[in-house]
């Protein structure tokens, strides 16, 4: 057998390209029709009105006592985001773009004294602690 005979017409080639988009716009039609809203909110519909919502409501029941404490720390955190979102600039200063009061200090060029934070060196540029100039 030669090569020539191992290779495929190029009618073969574009039947199975041809083949294979069909089957592709098979599928991606499926998933669409599957997740499409209206079939959400049908299977959801349904999924209730057989009395789903009463079991999700009996597990959800359960899991809570079987582990409160994750779920008591999930409420605090929930709470304590929507709290933050009535009040989104309250405790929150103002550095002007800046990310701290020192970032603000330092590249503004004023002078920063040692005694409002940390050790500086020489320039007045902050210094790590245990680091040496």
């Amino acid at each position: 057998m030669t090569d020539k005979d191992n290779q495929r017409k190029p009618e073969d080639i574009e039947k199975d390209i041809h083949q294979s988009r069909e089957r592709l716009d098979s599928t991606l039609h499926e998933i669409e029709e599957r997740f499409s809203p209206q079939q959400l909110l049908n299977t959801s519909y349904e999924y209730i009105r057989q009395g789903g919502a009463n079991e999700f409501v009996t597990n959800l029941g359960t899991t809570i006592k079987q582990n409160p404490l994750p779920f008591l720390l999930t409420s605090a955190g929930i709470g304590w985001l929507m709290l933050a979102q009535r009040n989104p600039n309250q405790g929150q200063h103002q550095h002007d773009g800046y990310a701290s009061e020192t970032d603000e200090h330092f590249y503004m060029g004023d002078e920063y004294s040692s005694t409002t934070r940390g050790p500086q060196s020489p320039q007045g540029i902050p210094v790590h602690e245990g680091t040496h100039p």
